[in-house]
């Protein structure tokens, strides 16, 4: 089996009838279900329709919502031999990330819902060069009908065209997170999915008998190779929720677990930490909820917080959860999602600012990792701090491809990392240092010490940020240069409890402790402010922008250098009516 193509074919016939997917309402119930073989008919009668409008190997942009839709679309382009990318309807202040995705990777084709077409046409500049389709005119089967109803309704005026892609050839498009800038293309190979697939497969000791579920948005890797791609490669049944309705409800993904008896699910750290918060506040009770069936509870995505996930753990076990069934994961979009990963909650502490570091898998040599020095490229020795390195057969190439590039040998993550005792921990990515009195500091790790979900229940996310030092004409100074300046911004919940005086004076106080300095400004921000990626991460760069434009000026509480003020007159509990509505929207 070398291609996508043949995996579909073989697992429509092995597991036919077997249902691998099925969609979950807000009440939990089941609202469509789909079987291999229907699901594969329904692709290929898309694929036709698909063929007498696009070229081959041509890339489409999806621009499709969590649904069926997307998934259907989305295998109907392998099947057609043109070439998907994933990205969702952006929100507001998006439009131009969007747009320059559209202008710099070439896309002439658009496939979208016809409700999403006026929006479209509305904010992007770049449509009179782009063609955009409407899935409902290329797949007009009734939108009453179940799956399985459809996958006999609709007949293709044209025959399906086997493609027959060699094993190298481009299968997709995927992108990075842009936590740093504009997300990259990645062209991930049928070899690079398969081969990736099986190393998941193998780690986590799937099985045709797993359940899985996700709430985790389709366009990103985890959703889409994770769950969808992993559930055909595995022949797996999966079951999924909105993320929507998770972040609203996250207490019923642990509820769809126990109905459904789910062996697989997971999310990245917020998920965890959102699953930790709910339960402070509301405890079901011990009966209602039995998560004995699950046997792997898996996270990746971002920095895994020890102490969050010790204490949803802990919280859970009353429930049946089994604590050997956390599994952390360690992956990128560049090396197709998974890299490695270990089952159990294993922490070693490297020193106090760096904070307890989260084992993300053992044998690392047999998955191609290794801890380079930055500059010399010579590897690091054991315990010492270096950028992640990966050569193995899931590592992609970016989309376009930079000039004299074919498939890099070895993959220079930008994540900071070590090996101890055969096992690889996580420090921070390289754009998350912090350089203070000469010191050399990672944010993430710290950012987790700071966001205790025990101390400061009303924080969802926070981050350390350093603005670039300026020269006393105002220019930029040289990259690298030392900074005393330290930003603190803290994106508060909907409903805090905790007066916003109280908050400044303790995040002070403990980041004096923790490094020796307070920070300069804190910004406490009202719920749902931060820029965030389309995987849920905070946008560094986009945060600093808003911050040095004066955006976020109204929240700003200055701070005179190592002094921590718990009184200052922008403190008053009446600010919070403004930080707990959340009504400005994302940034």
């Amino acid at each position: 089996m070398n291609t996508l193509i043949e995996l579909l074919e073989q697992q429509q016939h092995e597991f036919a009838d077997k249902p691998v997917f099925c969609f979950l309402d807000r009440r939990l119930q089941p609202q469509q279900s789909i079987s291999f073989h229907a699901l594969f008919q329904q692709a290929v009668a898309l694929a036709a329709s698909l063929q007498d409008r696009l070229p081959a190997r041509e890339p489409v942009l999806l621009v499709l919502p969590h649904g069926y839709a997307f998934i259907h679309c989305f295998l109907a382009c392998i099947l057609a031999d043109v070439i998907p990318a994933c990205r969702p309807l952006p929100r507001k202040g998006e439009w131009p990330v969007l747009d320059e995705l559209l202008k710099k990777l070439e896309f002439r084709y658009v496939i979208t819902l016809a409700r999403f077409g006026k929006t479209l046409e509305q904010n992007l500049s770049s449509t009179d060069a782009v063609q955009v389709l409407f899935y409902e005119q290329l797949y007009p089967a009734n939108a009453q009908a179940s799956c399985e109803q459809q996958a006999t309704q609709t007949k293709s005026t044209q025959p399906w065209q086997r493609p027959t892609p060699q094993a190298n050839a481009i299968a997709f498009l995927q992108f990075s997170s842009g936590t740093t800038g504009l997300p990259k293309g990645i062209q991930i190979s049928h070899r690079n999915i398969l081969a990736n697939s099986a190393s998941i497969r193998t780690a986590m000791g799937l099985t045709p008998r797993d359940i899985t579920l996700s709430w985790l948005p389709f366009h990103h890797d985890m959703g889409l190779i994770g769950h969808i791609i992993q559930s055909l490669f595995t022949g797996m049944s999966t079951y999924f929720m909105a993320p929507a309705h998770f972040i609203a409800r996250p207490l019923d993904w642990l509820s769809a677990m126990s109905t459904f008896a789910v062996s697989v699910s997971g999310a990245p750290n917020f998920g965890l930490q959102r699953c930790l918060q709910a339960l402070a506040q509301t405890r079901p009770a011990v009966g209602s909820i039995d998560l004995s069936c699950l046997r792997l509870l898996y996270s990746g995505s971002e920095l895994i917080n020890a102490s969050t996930t010790a204490a949803l753990l802990s919280a859970l076990q009353p429930y049946g959860l089994k604590p050997e069934s956390f599994f952390a994961c360690y992956g990128l979009a560049e090396a197709t999602l998974f890299v490695c990963g270990h089952q159990g909650l294993r922490t070693h502490v490297q020193d106090r600012q760096a904070g307890t570091s989260v084992c993300l898998g053992t044998e690392v040599a047999s998955a191609g990792v290794r801890i380079m020095h930055e500059h010399s490229l010579r590897e690091c020795a054991e315990g010492d701090i270096g950028e992640i390195c990966i050569s193995n057969d899931s590592v992609a190439g970016y989309y376009p491809a930079p000039p004299s590039s074919a498939r890099p040998d070895l993959l220079r993550t930008g994540d900071l990392g070590f090996i101890y005792r055969s096992a690889l921990y996580f420090s921070g990515r390289k754009p998350g240092r912090l350089k203070l009195h000469g010191r050399l500091l990672q944010a993430e790790p710290l950012e987790c010490l700071l966001l205790n979900p025990h101390a400061r229940p009303d924080i969802q996310r926070l981050l350390l940020l350093q603005p670039e030092p300026r020269t006393e004409t105002g220019t930029e100074a040289l990259a690298g240069n030392d900074s005393s300046q330290l930003i603190l911004v803290a994106e508060l919940c909907r409903n805090p409890q905790q007066q916003a005086a109280d908050l400044i004076a303790s995040l002070g106080t403990d980041t004096w402790r923790l490094i020796g300095c307070s920070p300069q400004q804190i910004i406490l921000l009202p719920a749902n402010s931060l820029p965030l990626t389309t995987s849920g991460k905070p946008i560094r760069s986009r945060c600093l922008a808003l911050h040095e434009t004066g955006a976020w000026q109204q929240y700003c509480h200055r701070q005179a250098p190592g002094f921590i003020s718990s009184n200052d007159d922008n403190t008053d509990k009446d600010r919070l009516e403004d930080y707990s509505s959340g009504k400005e929207g994302r940034t």
